[in-house]
């Protein structure tokens, strides 16, 4: 999980684009898309449930009033039993979001 959102190099994101102020870097990564016709909005939101994922139960505590972890349990829908399906399923599209812009950012690079 984690090399796909904390690797993220925000600095060039929004080189180039007005700045924001408080911008995290999911948000960074969407004006960027955006800025460059782009726009898979479920990829973003996959990005952000598992950012919140990440946050709420591996990089802290997890908290049952933590509302962001919670929802994003709720997007992955794990439950007790499914843990090993659940993590197949995120890293299955991990890659395809790593893929997808893969292409996005060397087809950009092709045209440059």
């Amino acid at each position: 999980m984690k090399f796909t959102i904390d690797s993220l190099n925000e600095e060039m994101l929004v080189k180039g684009l007005p700045k924001v102020e408080n911008e995290k870097g999911i948000s960074k990564l969407a004006r960027f898309l955006e800025d460059h016709q782009t726009n898979i909005p479920d990829m973003i939101t996959f990005l952000r449930n598992l950012q919140d994922l990440r946050s709420g139960m591996m990089a802290h505590r997890f908290s049952n009033s933590n509302k962001n972890c919670l929802k994003a349990v709720s997007f992955f829908g794990i439950k007790e039993d499914n843990y090993r399906e659940v993590a197949h399923d995120i890293f299955v599209k991990s890659l395809f979001t790593l893929n997808t812009f893969g292409k996005i950012f060397l087809d950009r690079n092709d045209d440059d």
